[in-house]
C-alpha cells in the first residue's frame, strides 16, 4: 500500500489496540461462547472505520482489491 511512516504507525497502534482488545475478551468470556462472538464482531465491525479514518477509502479499496486476489 505504499504507507508513509504516519500511517505506518496509525496501523500499528490501531492493531495493537485490536488485539490487546481480542486477548481481553476471550479471557473475560471463555465460558460464553455467544456473548464472545458476539463481542469479538463488535471490534471488528470498529476496526474497519478505524483504518478507514487511518488510511482513507482509496488505501483501504486498493487492501480490499490486494485480499481478493491472495
Amino acid at each position: 500500500l505504499s504507507l508513509d511512516e504516519e500511517q505506518k504507525m496509525k496501523v500499528y497502534k490501531i492493531q495493537l489496540n485490536r488485539f490487546q482488545e481480542v486477548a481481553s475478551i476471550r479471557k473475560e468470556y471463555n465460558d460464553d461462547t455467544q456473548i464472545r462472538k458476539d463481542e469479538l464482531r463488535k471490534v471488528f465491525n470498529r476496526l474497519y472505520g478505524k483504518l478507514t479514518n487511518a488510511l482513507g477509502k482509496e488505501k483501504m479499496q486498493q487492501w480490499a482489491e490486494y485480499k481478493q486476489y491472495n
